[in-house]
């Protein structure tokens, strides 16, 4: 589900019904990690355009209708050659050092992000406990040829 929201809150919030509601419509080896794809330039906006869902390991005509009545439908994420990724163990708030080390990693070694970052929940939070959530942040990346050209 592909949407833009006032902040990393209303997203929180709509990850949290998430959590929720698929594991109760959809059948344990369907489900894979919930994850978020970012289409805004950044986190910290008023108008952050991005997408909530999990990996479905199942049918591909799937459409999920939540509580808020929001819709999720199947779209196949483009798979991607070469990510750099981190994980961030925590809550938000360790956001900006790991989007920052992704950010110097690919600058010092010659690449440039190439697509929507990704996070993938790899371990969720129980009840409120953030901080025991493990997020791994993921950005597609290619050579720079700017870098290699001389």
């Amino acid at each position: 589900m592909r949407e833009v929201l006032p902040g990393p809150d209303a997203a929180l919030n709509i990850m949290k019904e998430l959590l929720q509601a698929l594991p109760r419509q959809l059948e344990r080896e369907e489900l894979g990690h919930f994850m978020t794809v970012v289409h805004s330039e950044t986190l910290e906006s008023d108008r952050l355009d991005i997408e909530l869902g999990a990996a479905f390991l199942g049918a591909p005509d799937l459409t999920v209708s939540l509580p808020s009545e929001r819709i999720l439908r199947v779209r196949l994420l483009p798979a991607e050659p070469t990510m750099a990724t981190v994980a961030r163990v925590g809550g938000f708030e360790q956001s900006c050092g790991c989007y920052g080390a992704i950010g110097s990693w690919v600058e010092d070694n010659g690449y440039r992000i190439n697509g929507p970052g990704r996070e993938v929940l790899i371990q969720p939070p129980r009840s409120e406990q953030l901080d025991e959530m493990v997020t791994e942040i993921q950005f597609p990346v290619a050579r720079d040829q700017r870098a290699h050209a001389g």
